[in-house]
């Protein structure tokens, strides 16, 4: 008979998942771990389960969470787990505080699975437009990836359009090529330096995007160096030798200062944050 209720944060869901069978008498009940973002969203959901559940037993696996948590667990017939939040119950309290103090963020699986969702719907997702001169580059460069794309598919590979060229889509098309390696097509040995030529581009385009123009710079000049040196791949050859690369290379040489404008956004986000809010402890993510 599930005669105790186990109110929980979605936080544990997968531990719960395991635990039930080990404990039969608890009728556990989830609620949305982003409800944390709204304590008072949260009392009313917890509010609504105990009016449904008859005069019983009920154990919170919350942390302090809410002051009606709180105050429950210290009357009869109500318990909580120990821990002041879910990563001090995950961890035990001495752990912790460790890695606390040894200035460590939590990031728990449940909301790395559902990052859109946390930063979209419950936080904030702000998006940048990039500057012109940066947006043409990672065109050019895209425009690379395209020419050898339609290389690959004229070699009789299997490849998605320019914009689906996810690291899984890429991973798919080496399988080919090392499938037709292993049977000795001498298409899979052309294929080879090509596949090796979108990668080092699509690298570009991400190095463009996340982390500016400076460090693009910096890798164009790379392959270059790498593509006219002694020793270079074949697919640093073919991007040196490449009229459009090359050209792309010499504008790059012309960048004076960091393009990207996520540097003085974030800068200026952080300043808002703490004249609004001067006792704030902010986390800055960088790539």
């Amino acid at each position: 008979m599930k005669d105790i209720l186990a109110l929980t944060c979605g936080i544990f869901q997968a531990e719960m998942q395991r635990l039930a069978p080990r404990f039969p008498r608890l009728r556990f009940v989830l609620a949305d771990s982003m409800l944390h973002m709204r304590p008072d969203l949260l009392q009313s959901r917890i509010d609504d389960e105990l009016a449904k559940h008859p005069p019983g037993k009920t154990l919170f696996i919350y942390g302090d969470c809410t002051p009606r948590i709180v105050e429950l667990s210290r009357k009869p017939g109500f318990a909580k787990t120990t821990g002041i939040n879910c990563c001090e119950i995950l961890l035990g309290r001495e752990e912790y505080r460790r890695l606390r103090k040894a200035g460590a963020f939590f990031f728990l699986p449940e909301w790395t699975l559902r990052w859109r969702d946390v930063f979209e719907r419950e936080l904030e997702y702000l998006s940048i437009d990039l500057p012109p001169d940066l947006k043409s580059a990672i065109a050019v460069i895209n425009g690379l990836i395209e020419e050898r794309l339609a290389l690959l598919a004229s070699l009789h590979f299997t490849v998605p359009k320019r914009e689906k060229l996810s690291i899984k889509a890429l991973n798919a098309i080496n399988a080919q090529i090392q499938q037709r390696i292993a049977s000795r097509d001498p298409a899979g040995y052309s294929a080879a330096s090509v596949y090796a030529e979108c990668m080092k581009l699509k690298h570009a385009v991400t190095l463009a995007e996340s982390q500016g123009s400076e460090v693009l710079k910096g890798y164009l000049a790379k392959l270059i160096a790498e593509g006219t040196g002694s020793g270079g791949s074949k697919a640093s050859q073919r991007l040196a030798a490449d009229q459009s690369f090359r050209e792309l290379f010499a504008r790059s040489t012309e960048w004076t200062k960091e393009l990207h404008p996520k540097t003085g956004f974030v800068l200026d986000l952080v300043k808002a944050q703490l004249e609004a809010f001067p006792k704030s402890r902010i986390i800055v993510f960088a790539t």
